[in-house]
């Protein structure tokens, strides 16, 4: 009997395909294959520059990079394509991308590709801020009821402030967009030929609250009548929840991927949020972490709270069943990527060298050797601007209490303190609003590259840690979701439950807060949110 789910998770600049066996929750392969094309920042393809602050993608190179990926995997563990079970889909979100009715994106159209506005805006594409800062002040000029959901604001990374802004920039480009998509959905549309919404990413991107739908045409009339014309189109496509079952592997597509016609596809899923279920994750109150390019802070609850600090609150929007409440910072672990390229000694590569180990074996062994607190020096982690709980994409960064004697291992562990000490204002936040948890689970690359920085956030936190052991678990998390497609109980398994035990991961460490760390950090809070309160004013 067929037993493998396969996951397929695109992330900026590749797409990663594993194969997860039903039986046993065990890992049995992986691929990663690199998009020819990947982050588009400065030139288009063709040669044309872009303006600042948009960040594109390349859909052909998902497509290519997909059958790449999955047949490496096929290929490097033997598996049969007739082992394949389900196919489970996830992308950074909020990506999203203008097609014509049938799904072609306009960027590759001879007529549109030179416009940056017909290229798959990435997540952390920034330059629709005006746009959204108009949205937010007439949702709130008209008592919007969908705010309650969103943090009171809406974002420039979602999905409307983009589209908006290819309408007031590139009116060519939205006259000839049929349709304006997240990128998962689209792929699940390639996949099976069905174009559905997935409600993840509906609800944490595109303000739809269940039971209300998106929001009420007058209210996008008065922000366009060019925007309300696009989103009464989007509100007749089927809204799915995570990983339900969507339709079947197409032919055409299946041919490509190497895979059997009919394989069941589930809808898509944002990536941050697949890393709950690919944890183990699948009970309420126990916060997950998810470290990247950003972090993200991800609760699910029985219970709907309305308060401030969150970036949004989505019903079933991680797994459904339960309010699934998201924050984040960004710019995590771009910023140690910064620190790393704009301020790191060259002794920093020598002792690497030296010790022959990676540079990030020496950066945590800089964060264990210094003192909690670094010696004084105190820093604020908005280099990308704050995205919870002051949500300004405009704040800055700031490193504060530097002398002649300040080393850069002092500054580097100010950095990763900053990010723990943002954390908790999200967490004292999330406490407040009445959603109270005593453990946290972190997922993603720095958990493995750096216990120390995990040791500090427990400190920071003073909660208790656990990592699971993969460092795949939104690959995972991407297969495990996927299978919400399938009928469980043919499959041995009573019930959803059962199914998630099954495929939560052994645990690979643990951090409890040090007493002695604690005390020095509960004053050193009070010290930077001071600062947070003064440099968000």
């Amino acid at each position: 009997m067929a037993r493998i789910l396969l996951g397929l998770s695109f992330n900026a600049e590749s797409v990663k395909a594993v194969a997860i066996d039903i039986n046993s929750g065990n890992m049995i392969g992986r691929a990663v294959d690199d998009y020819e094309i990947g982050v588009i920042r400065n030139k288009l393809p063709t040669g044309e520059r872009i303006p600042n602050g948009f960040m594109l993608g390349d859909p052909k190179s998902w497509l290519v990079s997909m059958a790449r990926a999955v047949e490496t995997l096929l290929d490097e563990t033997g598996i049969p394509s007739s082992e394949i079970l389900s196919v489970g889909v996830s992308m950074g979100s909020c990506v999203v991308l203008p097609t014509d009715s049938f799904g072609v994106p306009l960027c590759l159209k001879d007529e549109f590709k030179s416009n940056p506005h017909s290229w798959p805006k990435l997540w952390n594409h920034k330059s629709s801020f005006k746009q959204a800062k108009k949205m937010t002040k007439i949702a709130r000029d008209r008592g919007e009821p969908f705010l309650d959901h969103t943090g009171n604001r809406i974002s420039s990374e979602w999905l409307w402030p983009k589209l908006l802004e290819t309408i007031d920039d590139a009116p060519e480009v939205a006259k000839a967009t049929e349709w304006y998509i997240e990128g998962s959905d689209w792929i699940v549309w390639q996949l099976t030929g069905k174009q559905i919404r997935n409600q993840c990413s509906a609800g944490y991107k595109a303000c739809y609250v269940e039971g209300f739908g998106y929001p009420s045409g007058s209210y996008f009339e008065a922000v366009s009548f060019d925007l309300a014309r696009q989103a009464a189109k989007i509100k007749d496509i089927p809204i799915m929840k995570p990983g339900r079952f969507v339709g079947n592997l197409l032919p055409e597509a299946a041919q490509k991927l190497g895979l059997m016609p009919g394989t069941p596809v589930g809808a898509g899923v944002a990536s941050n949020h697949v890393g709950v279920a690919g944890a183990g994750i699948y009970t309420p109150d126990t916060l997950t972490i998810v470290f990247g390019d950003s972090t993200a802070q991800m609760l699910m609850s029985v219970e709907e709270r309305i308060f401030e600090g969150y970036s949004c609150a989505v019903k079933d929007g991680i797994i459904d069943g339960f309010w699934g409440y998201e924050a984040g910072q960004p710019g995590t672990g771009e910023i140690i990527s910064w620190f790393i390229d704009t301020l790191a000694p060259y002794s920093l590569y020598e002792r690497s060298h030296e010790d022959e180990v990676d540079i990030s074996v020496t950066l945590d062994r800089w964060l264990s050797e210094i003192p909690p607190g670094s010696n004084g020096v105190l820093s604020l982690e908005w280099f990308d601007g704050n995205k919870s709980v002051l949500y300004n994409p405009s704040l800055t960064g700031c490193i504060s209490g530097l002398r002649l004697a300040s080393s850069p291992a002092e500054i580097y562990k100010s950095l990763i303190e900053a990010s723990a000490l943002g954390s908790r204002k999200i967490v004292e936040s999330f406490k407040s609003g009445g959603l109270p948890f005593d453990k946290i689970c972190a997922v993603g690359t720095i958990p493995f590259e750096s216990p120390t920085a995990l040791q500090i956030y427990a400190d920071v936190l003073n909660i208790p840690i656990s990592v699971p052991d993969t460092p795949e678990a939104i690959a995972r998390g991407t297969a495990i979701i996927g299978a919400m497609s399938l009928d469980l109980q043919s499959l041995g398994y009573e019930n959803r439950e059962d199914f998630l035990k099954k495929m939560k991961p052994s645990e690979h460490d643990f951090f409890k807060p040090t007493p002695s760390n604690v005390l020095v950090y509960e004053e050193l809070f009070s010290k930077y949110c001071s600062m947070h309160d003064k440099m968000s004013g």
